[in-house]
């Protein structure tokens, strides 16, 4: 006869107090070490998504120009008007705006936009003024609606209806001056953030291998007492655009329009981004 097995015991042992309050311990330890390195990189995700958000502005302003300049007009020789103006002094900016010394360039021209997307009471033609600059506002709408005082410097897009460009041009007046960033009517907000807006022309000379920059243009008048050009100076073949950003994050730290135009310390030379474009323009 087989023996019989022993009855399973049916008293279930458990976890000592000792027990329980080393593995609490343990995992309060643990936790500890592990709670640094899930807020730096919890960190590391928000300040890349708003490299990210800002950056994304910047390089769609670029491309936004872009197509802008390919509708350019080139008014007649009639109208003694340049075909577009490059960081000229005769252009009267507003006082916000960042000048050519401080970072902040300025491009205007005349364009062809279709009249759906001007102001109806203005939409006579296709042809207005566009033009591109930067300011310093002490506010950060539309971007930051909760009232931030701080100021921010803004990548802006002047528009001038085609009646007002019409009525500039036939009273032998500017079409490129009016820029406010304080008139929502003709100016908007394109970027947020840009530490610097910087335009130049490129100008080919067949007898160098290399393109002669063009900082200002129209050019200078040459001094009292010079001889004029024989020939008319040629425009730039290409626009050189260049966009720097800060991330919205780095740009809350900016309290002054001082500190904004400064571009130097740590804070610029680790988060700032520059974006360039080389447009081509038929002048």
């Amino acid at each position: 006869m087989m023996p019989c097995p022993p009855a399973l015991s049916l008293e279930r042992k458990a976890f000592t107090l000792l027990e329980i309050l080393i593995s609490v311990s343990l995992l309060a330890l643990l936790a500890t070490f592990m709670f640094p390195v899930i807020d730096g990189a919890s960190n590391l995700w928000r300040t890349n998504e708003q490299r990210v958000d800002s950056y994304r502005e910047a390089r769609a302003s670029l491309q936004f120009i872009s197509r802008e300049l390919g509708s350019i007009v080139l008014p007649a020789s009639s109208d003694n008007l340049p075909e577009m103006v490059i960081n000229s002094p005769d252009v009267t900016l507003p006082a916000a705006a960042i000048t050519p010394s401080e970072g902040g360039g300025s491009l205007f021209f005349l364009a062809n936009i279709a009249t759906s997307a001007q102001d109806p009471a203005q939409n006579q033609s296709n042809l207005c003024t566009v033009g591109y600059y930067l300011a310093y506002t002490n506010d950060r709408s539309p971007f930051d609606p909760g009232g931030n005082s701080t100021g921010t410097s803004k990548l802006y897009r002047y528009q001038r209806s085609s009646q007002e460009t019409y009525n500039a041009i036939t009273n032998s007046q500017s079409p490129y001056s009016g820029a406010d960033p304080g008139n929502a009517l003709n100016n908007e907000v394109l970027a947020r953030n840009i530490t610097s807006f910087t335009v130049r022309g490129l100008r080919w000379d067949g007898a160098v291998t290399k393109y002669e920059v063009i900082d200002t243009w129209p050019e200078p008048a040459p001094p009292v007492g010079t001889p004029p050009p024989s020939t008319p100076t040629p425009g730039p073949d290409l626009i050189e655009i260049s966009l720097t950003a800060l991330n919205s994050n780095s740009a809350a730290r900016l309290t002054t329009r001082a500190q904004w135009v400064s571009r130097t310390g740590t804070l610029y030379t680790q988060e700032a981004q520059t974006f360039t474009l080389r447009i081509h323009v038929r002048l």
